[in-house]
């Protein structure tokens, strides 16, 4: 399993990294962390959507949208764990 410390990555640098993965990985683990609750929006009670940081919200569109492999993935607080086909 490879590990990727996300810490620091922008959106765009994430984007480029998951196109560009190599077709020999076969398990991924997106090391994202908690993150700073104190800077989270203000929420919309009236809103279902549940608030992600930028970063984790890029992998998981990726994933589920790009390439229609959600139930691949295992969300967890600090992580993203993805099992490739």
């Amino acid at each position: 399993m490879y590990e990727i410390d996300c810490h620091g990555m922008t959106t765009k640098e994430m984007l480029y990294f998951l196109e560009n993965i190599d077709e020999n990985i076969k398990k991924i683990k997106f090391i994202t962390g908690v993150g700073n609750h104190s800077k989270k929006p203000i929420m919309d009670y009236y809103c279902t959507k549940e608030w992600k940081c930028p970063l984790k919200e890029t992998i998981l569109n990726y994933i589920v949208y790009e390439k229609k492999q959600g139930s691949r993935i295992k969300e967890l607080p600090g992580e993203i764990i993805w099992h490739i086909l």
